[in-house]
């Protein structure tokens, strides 16, 4: 059992890096701010970012994962309370 708990602990330390990473391109995005008005699709706020959209895409999900954004049903991206720190 000690051997799935150290993958574990190694697959969190890896992701850790990714999530991080994600959080920086989103403060210097400024996505928070973008979506501060209420939610918005992943390409309206790559255009306004200057950004291609399917990277930003891929971000935006990576930090659905982790509880700082929220996906609409509909598709378009939301602030959570952890995103709130982002805004400027």
């Amino acid at each position: 059992m000690s051997d799935v708990k150290a993958w574990q602990q190694l697959l969190q330390m890896i992701t850790g890096t990714w999530v991080s990473r994600a959080i920086y391109v989103a403060a210097k995005l400024r996505i928070a701010d973008l979506l501060a008005d209420g939610p918005r699709r992943a390409e309206e706020l790559a255009a306004e970012a200057g950004v291609a959209p399917g990277p930003l895409y891929r971000v935006l999900r990576t930090l659905v994962c982790v509880g700082v954004f929220a996906r609409q049903a509909d598709g378009r991206f939301s602030l959570n309370p952890l995103a709130e720190p982002l805004r400027s």
